[in-house]
This record gives structure tokens, sequence and C-alpha cells, in this order.
């Protein structure tokens, strides 16, 4: 059986009577205390609080996934850690262990409401920290959400979760200031550090009050779509991400032999068809022409497609 967590699928409209081998959607996402049968076992996430890990944390789950599991390790879009594969019968003793290594809540209502993402890089100044946390024990304020309405902090330098599934965004403006935005919202309400965890409470009980959720469903950006942004005072636009910058490649040093190794690499695929026909099997032409001496020099003792 095959399990979809996707989010943009979770909202999706399912039919009345599902085809055979069809995915199917639960519409919400497994936790280390409400796990998710699929075929294969239990399928069990573990989330980081304030999206952060140590060393040790890291090392009991990769024991938990080899004794408990089938030893892998799955990193989902929410930065959750994943095991797959765990029987029913030792679900207890894999939570005894995860709590050992203090990564489960102390109940399924507080582990389904802590569904913050953290931006990887914070600002120097710790304000990402600061909002993270003031997030985390503003949690036990929040009204009762749908399973897959998520918050992200996206404080630091450079805007790095634009693309990362969440319905309320804590983010820095474009002139450095600290902005709350509703996802699917052009732009977001100016608030300061120590408010940016209360603001985002009451901005989710606008969106209950709005009839953002139906069926115990609902996303921020689809109601957006729907009544428009909510009205607020002071708003600003969020930091456009940065792309990447590609190395310039005619500074980098490259030596003459690197040079003609990647001509003598592009020569040998205009060869690859004559392969096909050659004598002997992993023969190419260029190889039977070439010299016993060169043949010699070869980075392998043997015939090959292309030559190195």
């Amino acid at each position: 059986m095959i399990q979809t967590y996707s989010d943009e699928r979770a909202e999706t409209p399912q039919r009345a009577h599902p085809r055979p081998g069809a995915p199917q959607v639960r519409g919400w996402c497994p936790g280390a205390l409400r796990p998710m049968a699929s075929g294969d076992g239990l399928v069990l996430r573990v989330r980081p609080r304030l999206g952060r890990i140590a060393g040790e944390q890291l090392i009991g789950i990769a024991s938990a996934a080899q004794w408990f599991g089938d030893g892998e390790i799955h990193l989902t879009n929410r930065a959750n850690l994943q095991i797959r594969g765990v029987a029913e019968a030792d679900h207890g003793a894999l939570l005894a262990m995860l709590g050992r290594l203090g990564l489960v809540d102390l109940d399924e209502r507080a582990e389904r409401r802590r569904n913050i993402i953290v931006t990887p890089f914070p600002d120097e100044a710790g304000e990402t920290e600061r909002i993270a946390a003031a997030m985390t024990a503003a949690l036990a304020d929040l009204p009762p959400l749908p399973a897959k309405f998520g918050f992200a902090v996206d404080t630091g330098a450079v805007r790095r979760l634009a693309q990362t599934s969440a319905d309320i965004r804590i983010e820095r403006a474009a002139d450095g200031g600290i902005i709350l935005r509703a996802d699917g919202a052009p732009k977001g309400q100016r608030v300061r550090t120590d408010a940016a965890a209360g603001a985002a409470v009451e901005l989710a009980r606008w969106f209950l009050a709005a009839g953002g959720v139906a069926a115990g469903r609902g996303r921020m950006a689809a109601l957006v779509r729907r009544i428009g942004p909510p009205v607020g005072r002071d708003h600003a636009e969020p930091r456009r991400r940065r792309k990447l910058p590609r190395p310039d490649r005619s500074r980098t040093a490259i030596s003459s032999a690197s040079r003609s190794a990647r001509r003598r690499r592009r020569r040998c695929r205009r060869w690859a068809a004559s392969a096909m026909s050659a004598s002997r099997p992993g023969e190419c032409s260029r190889w039977r022409r070439a010299s016993p001496r060169r043949r010699s020099k070869a980075s392998c003792s043997r015939p090959i497609l292309f030559c190195r």
C-alpha cells in the first residue's frame, strides 16, 4: 500500500470509491505518538525541537531505526525524521528509547500542535531562536487547527523557506524588520520580536473565524485566495529569496592535462555508436586503432566503451 504525505494532494477531493491500488490520502501526518500504518509496518515521524538536533540524539535515532525499523532514516519536507517498518509490538519500546533522548512530547495533542519549521541558517543576533522558543511556548494557546496547519520562522539573513509548506510565516522584511505573513498573501504585518508569537496565535484565530476549516481540513493559502488576506496596519513585503551564485568557471584553474582529458571524453562519446559494431564486446574503434604503448597507459586494464 502506498501512502501519500504531500500537502497538495491532501487537500484534493477524493473519490467516493478509490481505484484499487491508488494512493490513499489520510489528510494528516504521522508522529511518534500517533504513527501511521502502511504496508511495511508503522511509520513514525520525530519532530526535533526548534528544528535542531544534537549529535547524541541523531545517533540514538539511527540506532532506533536499526533495531526497530527498516534501518533507514528519511528526512521529510517539514524537517522531520521518519522511521518506517516498525512492528506494532515494538512501538512502546521505540517510544521509550525516543523519550530518553528528549524527542517525544507529553501527549499526542502537544505533538500534533508542534508543527513549526525553523530556518537552518538563523541570524547572528539570535532573533530566530527567541521567536521559535516563544512560538513553541505559545502552542498551548492555539485553538484546534487542521492536522497539516504549520508555522515557519524564516528570519535569517537570507530567505530560505519560501518553497516550504507553511500557513503562517514569520519572516524578515526587505528593510530588515520582522513581519507576520499569511501564506498566499503578498505582504505581511510588521511585528516586534517579542510580540511575533502572540500575533501568530491571533492570525490562527482569524483563520478559524473566517471559515478556513471545512470537514477538519483547510490551508491558509486557500482561504486567502477565496476571501483575501487579513486587513492590518503597516504592511511590508518580505525579503526576496536569493538564488545561489553560480561559480565563475572562467577563473577556475584547470591544468592542460584536465583539458585534454575532457576533450578525449567528448570525442569518445561520438564513437559510442561504432562500439556497438566492434569485433569484440566492449571495444570501440578508438581502442582498436590505439597503439600497444597507448593502451598500456590507459587508466584501466581492459577495453571500455569510453576511453578515459
